[in-house]
């Protein structure tokens, strides 16, 4: 049977010029396209410009389409929702990157040969970059020459951070914020690596397995640092020396914090976390038929007898679903105020105001008939 000759649509076009921050063309460019179609899939073309700095893409689909250039000695450049077959072309303007060169020392002040030295974006920076830059140039690394010097190259504006450590485990870190064609020079100098182990019982002496933790230090060279605990309740961090702010959290038990003074390599640290208070219940339908699946969200409000920052209003928010037979069970809540949200399709939200301060609550919550004509 002849079906006859299909004919395929021609694909929509982009075409454009790569210049440099003086408005000289750019040869030899790499511009790459991305589209996402309705049904989810990706598709790229890729040009390289000629010695006019001029590319052309083809056969791409009649969405809004993400363009990357990348060339030698230029940090990638993202433009986004440009349009294929518009009348005018595009214009693409590759700024100049920055530079970073430094050198480590070791604590006697000595260079330090061969310490590996890496920059990450901040995490403002995370998203920007990850869509022009692939992993090996979003986290660069080098190694320190015989005398502690590195150099790096061609880096994207914006706030990063330098690593430096050495293979006997003396590290540290820098903040910096690039600016485009900015040539900064630092000097990381590398500080004894103080190995913190956590210890986190309940209130009877048992190991609590993942509890979250937290270490901050008052030393601008050491970023917080965070881990969990094992199934013997232990947790090892490294971290910087001096004073340090221990924070540990479950979701199940009562939040703690401690102060302390890291003065030796190895520290170790018991901590224990109390039960708090517990809500349990049950949701039903407007018809009186438990519900499983509905959210029920726990909310710290403010009193007069009871403020906090919005951290700690948000360490204490706790949210959950009901089971098959429609019951729910929130621990660990501290005492104070809160404002029960009880939400699913079956029906309107409910809320409830508690304070807890011993009292054990025990709910029984019907959801509210929708509005008539109401999906």
């Amino acid at each position: 049977m002849d079906l006859g000759a299909f004919v395929l649509p021609p694909g929509l076009t982009i075409r454009g010029v790569v210049v440099d921050q003086t408005d000289q063309p750019v040869a030899g460019a790499k511009v790459s396209s991305r589209q996402s179609s309705l049904d989810q899939s990706s598709q790229t073309r890729t040009s390289i410009t000629d010695d006019d700095g001029h590319f052309r893409l083809t056969g791409l689909v009649p969405v809004p389409t993400e363009l990357i250039a990348t060339a030698d000695g230029y940090p990638p450049s993202a433009f986004e929702s440009v349009r294929p077959v518009t009348e005018e072309p595009v214009l693409i303007k590759l700024t100049e990157g920055a530079a970073l060169t430094g050198r480590v020392l070791d604590p006697s002040g000595k260079g330090a040969a061969g310490a590996e030295v890496v920059l990450s974006p901040d995490m403002g920076n995370v998203s920007r970059l990850a869509s022009v830059l692939p992993s090996q140039q979003m986290f660069p690394r080098v190694w320190a020459d015989s005398d502690g010097r590195f150099r790096f190259d061609d880096l994207a504006s914006g706030r990063w951070s330098a690593t430096a450590h050495d293979d006997i485990g003396r590290t540290t870190v820098e903040r910096l914020d690039l600016t485009r064609g900015e040539s900064r020079e630092v000097e990381l100098r590398l500080q004894e690596t103080h190995h913190l182990t956590i210890h986190v019982t309940n209130r009877f002496g048992e190991p609590v397995a993942d509890a979250h933790l937290r270490v901050s230090t008052d030393n601008p060279a050491w970023p917080p640092v965070f881990g969990r605990t094992d199934a013997s309740g232990r947790g090892k961090l490294e971290t910087g020396a001096g004073s340090a702010r221990v924070d540990v959290s479950h979701l199940a038990l009562l939040p703690q914090s401690r102060q302390i003074v890291l003065q030796s390599a190895s520290t170790e640290l018991h901590m224990q976390l109390d039960s708090g208070w517990e809500i349990t219940g049950t949701v039903r339908s407007v018809a009186g038929i438990p519900v499983p699946g509905a959210t029920v969200e726990a909310l710290p409000v403010h009193s007069a007898d009871h403020t906090g920052d919005s951290a700690t209003m948000a360490r204490n928010f706790r949210r959950t679903t009901t089971a098959l037979n429609g019951r729910f069970q929130i621990e660990g809540l501290p005492t104070g105020g809160y404002e029960l949200r009880f939400t699913h399709n079956l029906g309107l939200p409910v809320r409830r105001s508690l304070h807890l301060n011993g009292n054990q609550y025990d709910l029984l919550v019907n959801l509210q008939p929708h509005a008539q004509g109401e999906d």
